[in-house]
């Protein structure tokens, strides 16, 4: 919003919907670099710190998307840890 007030534009009508999706993009990224971590490339303290900012992540991403009205599931879909 800071970069559509300081170039003088509107920012975008549904923009809990971009910021969930930027967010949503993020977290697949992050779960990806996790991921790749567990087979002890990454030190330990790194793939649970990693770990943590997946979730931290995907939560902004499904708090931006309840905003924008996208109540698909009544609850976050349940975790799997591989």
């Amino acid at each position: 919003r800071m970069y559509c007030r300081h170039s003088e534009i509107p920012p975008p009508e549904n923009w809990n919907f971009y910021m969930a999706l930027s967010f949503f993009r993020m977290a697949i990224i992050l779960q990806g670099v996790h991921k790749r971590s567990l087979p002890g490339q990454a030190g330990l303290a790194a793939a649970e710190q990693n770990e943590k900012l997946t979730e931290y992540v995907s939560n902004l991403a499904w708090d931006f998307a309840v905003k924008e009205g996208f109540r698909v599931f009544k609850e976050m879909p349940p975790q799997n840890h591989y």
